[in-house]
């Protein structure tokens, strides 16, 4: 059991940029909004100002990373292509995340079903379906939120 207090804060950026193209040169305004979220701890409600503080500091840095990969996966309105280098990195970091909270889960299933054949049927089944969902979830919210001004 945990004693203290949990916090959770999300935050949305928005900022107006120049967008440059890395294949044709294109240049234009473009709007970036990112969102972003965080949490911070407050053992034994000892510090709970700074919890609430590390939650925003850590949404704000979220959501500031966000609009970088937003920005650089924008489709071109001119070429119509895209940083395919940065997509593929949110995608990686994304599935790396999931790859690791879907073995803890599978885990979990697997000691559950004390390491039965059905167990591990259902311990990599969880462990898959984890990682797939966070993968997609995480990369549709770091790839979105570009809005390029021709």
């Amino acid at each position: 059991m945990y004693a203290g207090r949990n916090y959770q804060a999300q935050v949305v950026m928005s900022e107006s940029t120049r967008y440059q193209c890395m294949h044709c040169g294109f240049e234009c305004d473009a709007m970036v909004t990112g969102i972003g979220e965080g949490s911070g701890r407050s053992p034994y409600f000892l510090d709970n100002d700074g919890a609430r503080d590390r939650a925003r500091m850590d949404a704000s840095a979220g959501a500031s990373n966000n609009m970088h990969y937003a920005l650089r996966s924008a489709v071109c309105p001119k070429c119509g292509k895209h940083d395919a280098g940065a997509r593929r990195e949110v995608y990686v970091l994304s599935a790396l995340r999931g790859l690791l909270f879907g073995a803890l889960l599978g885990g979990v299933v697997l000691v559950l079903f004390k390491g039965s054949t059905t167990g591990w049927g259902a311990g990599i089944v969880t462990a898959l379906v984890v990682m797939i969902a966070m993968t997609i979830s995480r990369a549709q919210r770091m790839l979105t939120g570009a809005i390029l001004h021709p």
